[in-house]
């Protein structure tokens, strides 16, 4: 098997698209380079903030704490909609809308719950043997490092600064 080749002799099987030459190229993809493309790049939208890295460090937090991968799996946005809301809660949905001069209206009738999940909650149902085994002041500084880069609120978000004098990281790199 030549380098770069997968066992399909360089071609991926599966997934959502047809692949067909090293692994990672979509079949038939003629679109231009994404440098090329115009599109804004992180830290170049006027939208986008350091804030975001955050964000996905919390999911990825989350994922780790759940044992849980893919912890979000979205096919689109209504459904990643649903999948926040499922865990935040209808009222901080609203609150987070009209932060970005949005709405935010669902009437499906498991989606009414007004108040979030709490993590530390979903992590032990989750993974209840992982959860056990970690459960102490390391978990409960995971937990609280968990809720500050999951907030809605992109202002209100822990810095990157913070989270590393954050107790967790503290003791985890000391």
């Amino acid at each position: 098997m030549h380098h770069g080749e997968g066992p399909a002799g360089g071609k991926a099987t599966g997934g959502l698209f047809p692949l067909e030459g090293p692994v990672g190229f979509k079949k038939n993809d003629l679109s231009e380079p994404c440098w090329d493309s115009g599109i804004p790049r992180t830290g170049s939208a006027p939208h986008s903030s350091l804030a975001i890295d955050i964000w996905a460090a919390g999911v990825i937090l989350l994922s780790f704490l759940s044992g849980r991968f893919p912890f979000f799996h979205s096919i689109n946005d209504v459904d990643a909609l649903l999948e926040l809301t499922v865990l935040f809660g209808v009222r901080e949905m609203r609150e987070c809308a009209a932060l970005h001069n949005r709405t935010f209206q669902t009437n499906i009738p498991n989606m009414q719950r007004e108040s979030r999940v709490r993590f530390v909650k979903l992590c032990k149902a989750l993974d209840p043997e992982g959860y056990a085994a970690r459960d102490g002041p390391d978990m409960a500084n995971a937990i609280e490092l968990l809720e500050r880069c999951l907030c809605l609120d992109p202002v209100e978000r822990i810095t990157a600064e913070e989270a590393l004098r954050h107790p967790f990281l503290r003791e985890v790199a000391g």
